[in-house]
């Protein structure tokens, strides 16, 4: 439940079809399908590293100095991300529900619950994931319930209208967020009662995440049409506005919303908050919450000026970086494992002789 709401994240509000329009179906089985394969590296690294964090892995793979650099890097990366995500959805409230509200009453409310769950626990984060994500499923089943007489199947033609070129690149966007990011879940791994389930739970949380995504996808395109959704920075809310009926529908899609993004920002402090305590050998991470909260913060704040820009850190800015630290040096770790485990296998084999 905590890997099915960290990967739809701010995507169940942007869903960005401006590349391939009518063929992001396509696009998005494609990245999806990536997503498997960047779920398999990032098992296969758990599996060598058992019991181990992002913070032990790098220092088992490249040393103790170098692995603590590095460590670092990403701690920049969980404590950036988590900033980006919250000023999305302080932009996406003021823009579409509360527009006289300060930006600010966002950044600060929606940090507060993240901090106040992770102070008790982590075990928390994945019991209100549990509520959580059923609610945000509920919520999908009954918006497409409502539209269902809006929704037209003559939306995704021509198929492949402007050639494979923007499917390709579309896909890649989607393949770099949210799928990459699973890389990071390897902070989590850790934590599990048992792990006996572990492979199978997360190819189904994969599974159901990306499938989440693709229900809504599939759902705008229908109802909106492939123009007017590309042209919308959020098109699940013009959706939404869309439903004829006796309440305010709107408001189960900000729900939906804030729902998510509190289970991946809660992932990223705790992810910064316990690589912190490891690199500096503190024996409880809980302590930095918050300080790390008011970073967060503070660093929203500073971030992107409008929504418009959000959108480009979100579908260009982000995607670049996501190459090379969540794809690249995954593969390089598997690399560095994989050579490490072969060399102690020949020692241990040595010394028998």
């Amino acid at each position: 439940m905590i890997l099915i709401g960290f990967l739809s994240g701010s995507s169940i509000a942007f869903n960005d079809i401006t590349l391939a329009k009518q063929d992001s179906w396509l696009s998005f089985l494609i990245g999806w399908g990536s997503g498997f394969v960047l779920l398999w590296i990032t098992l296969k690294i758990g599996k060598l590293h058992p019991d181990k964090t992002l913070v032990g892995i790098f220092s088992d793979c490249f040393g103790n100095v170098v692995g603590k650099i590095i460590s670092m890097i990403f701690i920049c990366y969980f404590i950036v991300l988590a900033a980006i995500i919250n000023k999305d959805f302080g932009f996406y409230s003021q823009t579409t529900s509360y527009p006289e509200t300060p930006i600010l009453f966002f950044l600060i409310g929606i940090i507060l619950v993240c901090a106040f769950c992770i102070k008790i626990g982590i075990e928390v984060l994945g019991r209100i994931s549990e509520i959580f994500i059923c609610i945000a499923l509920l919520n999908l089943v009954v918006s497409i319930a409502l539209l269902a007489p809006m929704l037209h199947a003559d939306a995704f033609k021509p198929f492949l209208a402007n050639g494979p070129a923007p499917v390709l690149r579309s896909a890649f966007k989607i393949a770099m967020v949210p799928f990459s990011e699973i890389f990071l879940c390897l902070m989590i791994f850790p934590a599990l009662n048992t792990k006996k389930s572990l492979v199978k739970s997360s190819v189904t949380a994969v599974f159901l995440g990306g499938g989440f995504l693709f229900a809504i996808l599939l759902r705008n395109i229908m109802v909106l049409g492939p123009d007017l959704a590309s042209r919308e920075l959020y098109p699940s809310f013009v959706v939404f506005k869309l439903t004829v009926s006796s309440f305010t529908v709107e408001s189960l899609l900000d729900a939906n919303y804030a729902l998510i993004v509190i289970i991946k920002i809660e992932f990223c402090i705790y992810g910064a908050a316990k690589s912190i305590a490891e690199v500096f050998g503190l024996k409880e991470y809980k302590i930095l919450v918050s300080a790390l909260s008011a970073l967060i913060v503070s660093l929203s704040s500073l971030l992107q000026k409008s929504s418009m820009e959000a959108d480009v850190v979100a579908s260009q800015i982000i995607p670049a970086f996501s190459v090379p630290a969540l794809v690249l040096f995954p593969i390089l770790v598997l690399l560095v494992s994989l050579f490490e485990q072969k060399k102690s296998i020949r020692k241990v084999q040595g010394g028998k002789t």
